[in-house]
């Protein structure tokens, strides 16, 4: 998410979580990488935020039932999943994501389920 100036130097750009405020709240849910997120608003609604806040609800926009795990936004969008999980809380504070917390560890280590994960996956590709 960096710009370049006219002559090939990288731009500055706002940090991905001062975009957050950098404020890490007590009530604040807890947005893993595992976490799936929603975009809860249109992308016509999108105009007016700041690009990386545009950036991940494009990503979620372009998602089957626009929902993305946090690890596939964090790879798309070339970003640590520690900021993004903090810009991810704000926009879940603001509305305009929704979030479904990760599976309990006892489910996500289901072997079974995993593996049949992978094939489905195979299946795809």
């Amino acid at each position: 998410m960096t710009g370049r100036h006219t002559d090939g130097i990288p731009a500055r750009r706002t940090r991905p979580f001062a975009l957050a405020g950098s404020s890490a709240r007590s009530d604040a849910v807890r947005i893993t990488m595992n976490s799936l997120v929603t975009a809860a608003v249109p992308a016509e609604a999108t105009n007016t935020l700041p690009d990386e806040w545009r950036a991940i609800l494009a990503v979620c926009h372009s998602a089957p039932a626009q929902t993305v795990i946090v690890t596939e936004l964090a790879a798309r969008l070339h970003v640590f999943v520690t900021p993004l999980s903090a810009m991810l809380g704000e926009l879940l504070a603001r509305g305009l994501i929704t979030h479904q917390p990760a599976e309990s560890a006892d489910h996500a280590s289901n072997i079974h389920l995993l593996h049949r994960v992978r094939d489905g996956l195979a299946r795809k590709l």
